[in-house]
């Protein structure tokens, strides 16, 4: 017979809901109920600039005892082109009402300045810290060098890196760059699965999504869509396959467990 150890501890920090118009393709409370049916000690609900899924999520959660998290994702460029390289996030997470306050006038201010149904957020709207708010980093295609140096400066103290791998083919070089990265800007490393559905079982709606979003066919989407269903909330013993045990635990740091 295996011995099959415990497995670790972890807290999903990087999720979006179907509230994140034709990306999520999971509604909040079954995020909540699968996150919570896998163990995990933590869910942070991180829509794209909208924290319009908490309540539902919060009534999940409520219910069956899971640690939630509000948090809003933001994207450092402009939106991008169908087949671009993906850019770099910020992750902000509430840790109280102060912060929950706070990051609901900063969604408030980059929706205002746009029109309807898209924002616009810069480095200039968080150059106070946002206080009462943790900031994770998820890096795009590229290393985002310039904006860790400075949300580092803005947050100094209260951000983390995170590394997400999707079982793809250069997953080891790319742990080896956004590990230098946090390193470069002396920022911690945590595991994040930029997650966007509760089960694979969904990957098909999510392709749906993206194409809706594109403007295209399933057919014709090619490399626009996901290249895999890897964006799930995944069970513990495959995500400790996955990453270093220091960027699992680091989940629970930011979760405050």
């Amino acid at each position: 017979m295996l011995f099959h150890p415990t497995p670790p501890p972890y807290a999903e920090l990087h999720c979006l809901s179907s509230f994140s118009f034709l990306r999520g393709a999971s509604q909040p409370d079954e995020l909540v109920g699968c996150a919570h049916a896998l163990g995990y000690v933590a869910l942070a609900i991180t829509d794209e600039c909208s924290v319009a899924g908490a309540v539902r999520a919060h009534l999940a959660a409520k219910q069956c005892g899971l640690n939630l998290i509000i948090g809003s994702e933001f994207t450092l460029s402009a939106p991008p082109a169908a087949l671009a390289p993906p850019p770099s996030k910020l992750v902000l997470l509430a840790t109280d009402r102060e912060g929950y306050g706070n990051l609901a006038e900063l969604i408030t201010a980059c929706r205002r300045r746009s029109p309807k149904g898209s924002y616009a957020f810069s480095l200039e709207d968080v150059a106070a810290g946002v206080p009462g708010c943790l900031a994770l980093l998820a890096p795009g295609a590229e290393m985002p060098q310039a904006e860790a140096a400075v949300l580092a400066e803005n947050f100094r103290g209260r951000m983390w890196m995170l590394l997400e791998l999707q079982a793809g083919p250069d997953d080891r070089s790319r742990a080896t760059e956004v590990r230098d990265c946090a390193a470069r800007h002396g920022l911690p490393l945590a595991a994040a699965g930029d997650v966007r559905m509760h089960s694979r079982a969904r990957r098909a709606l999510a392709d749906t999504l993206a194409a809706i979003r594109l403007g295209t066919r399933v057919a014709e989407a090619g490399f626009a869509l996901a290249p895999n269903g890897e964006r799930h909330l995944r069970r513990r013993e495959q995500l400790a396959r996955i990453f270093p045990p220091e960027a699992l635990a680091q989940t629970l740091a930011v979760a405050g467990l």
